[in-house]
């Protein structure tokens, strides 16, 4: 969980899938946005996943998230996987799977 003064910025979640770690969620509050909490957030997931001996991470979103997408790519997740379009929510989406080896 991440806090600005005191108060609830954001928040990353992991779960174990076998030998990997799957990124559940990660959420940042739309005001903080764009101040590096996300960032901070990731780094500390990754790190998190290293001191704990992950070789392997990996998460599923959906496609339309430019700035997720682009700190995924800074961070060396690459896209491996897209699942055909289906509505959810009432609209069209596309899910996308990102992995990162450690």
């Amino acid at each position: 969980i991440a806090e600005v003064d005191g108060m609830f910025a954001g928040c990353i979640g992991l779960v174990k899938a076998g030998q990997s770690a799957q990124l559940r969620w990660l959420l940042v509050e739309p005001e903080i946005r764009g101040y590096g909490i996300g960032k901070l957030l990731m780094n500390t997931f990754i790190d998190y996943c290293k001191e704990h001996h992950y070789r392997h991470i990996f998460l599923w979103t959906v496609e339309g998230l430019p700035a997720s997408r682009k700190l995924y790519e800074k961070l060396g997740f690459q896209l491996t996987e897209e699942k055909p379009e289906q509505y959810l929510w009432g609209q069209p989406i596309i899910e996308e799977r990102w992995d990162l080896s450690l």
